[in-house]
Formats: structure tokens, sequence, C-alpha cells
């Protein structure tokens, strides 16, 4: 779209809203991300951060229930980084997160599925998983 706000009205329009509840669902998500600068800017002329809250943004404004992300903080900046693992923190919707980066994974997520060869090679509380030297050492050193 040529804007953000139209990219936020695209989903709820496409699931028969009319202007009104997709302009006011656009205009709480923007606000909860606090993000209205962004209302205006084309898609093509945002950062790598930006993108991601532009992209969490137009999702949230069909009020899902569960969200996935795939690598969310790959090419991000460190401030990008922790602005993002702040945000999606604190969402109320169920995630299901892949991720390589097992810090993030860690401060994030309560549970962890590993895959090794595209293998599931362990599952747990988080803590649990990643605390375990040697299943860590024969799932990313073996």
């Amino acid at each position: 779209m040529a804007s953000i706000w139209e990219d936020l009205l695209f989903g709820p329009r496409n699931m028969g809203l009319g202007e009104a509840d997709a302009a006011r669902r656009a205009e709480a998500v923007l606000a909860k991300l606090g993000i209205g600068f962004l209302r205006d800017r084309s898609p093509l002329r945002l950062s790598g951060g930006e993108t991601r809250l532009a992209a969490i943004a137009a999702v949230l404004t069909m009020e899902p229930e569960l969200l996935l992300f795939d690598e969310p903080t790959a090419f991000l900046d460190p401030r990008a980084r922790r602005d993002l693992t702040a945000l999606i923190k604190n969402l109320p919707q169920a995630k299901i997160i892949a991720t390589h980066d097992i810090a993030f994974a860690e401060g994030l997520c309560s549970r962890i599925f590993l895959l090794k060869d595209g293998e599931l090679a362990a599952q747990g509380e988080t803590r649990n998983i990643l605390a375990d030297r040697e299943l860590m050492e024969e799932i990313f050193y073996r």
C-alpha cells in the first residue's frame, strides 16, 4: 500500500469491517505500539526495525489469538532488537517463534523446541533445556 495507514486498514477491511471500525483498530494499534509517526510513511522507506513494527501492527489490527514469528530479530541493530523483544514480550497473544537467536529465546520463551537436522532434538522449559550443557553440546557441536 502507499502508506502504513493503508496497510493497517487492509486486513480489517478484508475481514468485512466498515471504515470506522477498521480506522478504530488501526488508531488503537498505532497508539499501543507508539508508532503513530509511521502513519503516513511509505512501507518502502522504513528501516528494518520500523518495517517489523509496521508488519506486527498490520497483523494486530486483525486481533489474532496467535502470532507466528520467523526470525524476528534477524538483521536488527541492538536497539531495534531490544525494542522488538520488549514489544513481543508484552503482547497478550499466544506466540510461536522460530529463531536461531538463543539469547532472544531464553529471554522471551517459557518453552523451547530444539531441532537438529530437521528432527526434534529436545523440548521443555527453556531454562532447563538451555542449562543442560551436555544436551546443548550434542545438539550444536556434534
